[in-house]
């Protein structure tokens, strides 16, 4: 079997009770068969408590979290007593597996770092150079069944579509349309029950296609004032996602900086254009973004035949998460460190990536409101200067 995985990848390591935002807390573990056996059998006291700490639900195994919602192993010194008693081999597979994530797609394993895990963020952030992938060998040899032209075809267009998000030469918010025009018009075609995209994927590969592609959106910055407005009311309808429990921090901040009561009286496109000049040698940090989350989603098309709403919610997720960068940046006096950028995109993933029914909501809520259109998107990833 084929693994890939992202250049950086094999650089991971856990750095334990030094992470900033714990795995241990704030969601459920689950505990695999295998382990559960183990830890039923374990002896003496620490077995005891083993038994002690383990629920099932819907005939699933979990532990039981603590009232401060974290690992009833999690010990005061954030270090897991599992580990200290037992050993790593100990570990559920959750446990041992986290922050990796595994998709298979026919003969071709293809892993990521969640960037939930703080670590796993400050490796994605941290590469200033374009990201690549590494293919691998292994001798497992495992094959899932997929439509075999669908996943060739949709591997090349993601292939190009992370080229195009990676390609320097152009501003990015310019590569980020690009991304989003190629998968409408691929959606169109996977409307169309058609599985070949070579009609539409040449003009992405030319520097003659990709300026044909982007002239009809240089009026955007003619007309400002509108992206403004859109901005505004975008805000304003999804300042809901910060009612999550790792978003809620910033609640506050919106109001205070964007809502209407108290000093919220800023426009955010004056606040954005200050932020891009201020922010604008870390963009290389929203192209890795980009890039995880194409890598890490794009296949999914293959079951759900849905390429054009993932990339919507990518868009989302990225405006969002520049939404609290700006809100950070302003409460830290107008100061933005990569440690504050690791804690946002780490906090929302929390949030968003673990909790799927989200994108969901989000994608229904700006749908009706009809910000889900290529012009709505191309408005909110301009970057005004």
């Amino acid at each position: 079997m084929q693994y890939l995985v992202p250049n950086y990848y094999k650089e991971f390591q856990c750095i334990g009770n030094k992470c900033s935002n714990h795995c241990c807390h704030g969601w459920r573990v689950l505990i695999d068969p295998s382990s559960c056996e183990k830890y039923r059998k374990t002896e003496g006291a620490f077995g005891e408590k083993l038994r002690e700490n383990i629920i099932e639900k819907d005939g699933q195994y979990f532990f039981k979290m603590t009232a401060e919602n974290q690992c009833p192993f999690l010990n005061k010194e954030n270090l897991c007593d599992i580990y200290i008693e037992l050993g790593k081999e100990a570990l559920c597979q959750t446990c041992t597996t986290y922050p990796r994530i595994y998709k298979q797609y026919a003969d071709i394993m293809e892993s990521n770092l969640c960037i939930s895990c703080p670590e796993a963020a400050r490796l994605l952030l941290s590469q200033k150079e374009p990201l690549s992938f590494l293919l691998a060998e292994d001798d497992f040899d495992f094959k899932t069944d997929v439509d075999t032209e669908l996943f060739n075809n949709l591997t090349l267009a993601r292939s190009i579509s992370i080229d195009l998000i990676q390609l320097r030469s152009l501003p990015l918010w310019q590569r980020e349309i690009l991304v989003v025009l190629l998968a409408h018009q691929i959606q169109e075609l996977l409307d169309k029950g058609q599985k070949d995209f070579s009609s539409i994927l040449y003009d992405y590969t030319t520097v003659s296609g990709l300026e044909e592609k982007i002239r009809p959106y240089a009026f955007m910055e003619t007309v400002q004032e509108s992206k403004g407005i859109l901005t505004e009311y975008f805000i304003s309808i999804v300042k809901q996602v910060f009612q999550g429990k790792e978003l809620a921090v910033y609640t506050d901040l919106y109001e205070k900086y964007l809502g209407t009561s108290g000093n919220g009286q800023y426009s955010f496109l004056e606040l954005e254009k200050e932020f891009n000049q201020y922010y604008k040698n870390q963009f290389y940090q929203y192209e890795n973004f980009f890039v995880y989350f194409l890598f890490k989603n794009y296949m999914e098309t293959l079951s759900t035949k849905s390429l054009y709403k993932t990339i919507i919610a990518m868009v989302f997720n990225f405006y969002i998460i520049k939404v609290l960068d700006i809100l950070v940046w302003l409460e830290n006096g107008r100061k933005l460190e990569l440690s504050d950028q690791i804690n946002i995109m780490s906090c929302f993933s929390r949030d968003f990536e673990h909790a799927r029914i989200k994108y969901q909501q989000l994608y229904d809520m700006l749908g009706e409101h009809n910000f889900d259109s290529v012009t709505s998107l191309a408005f909110l990833l301009y970057t005004p200067e």
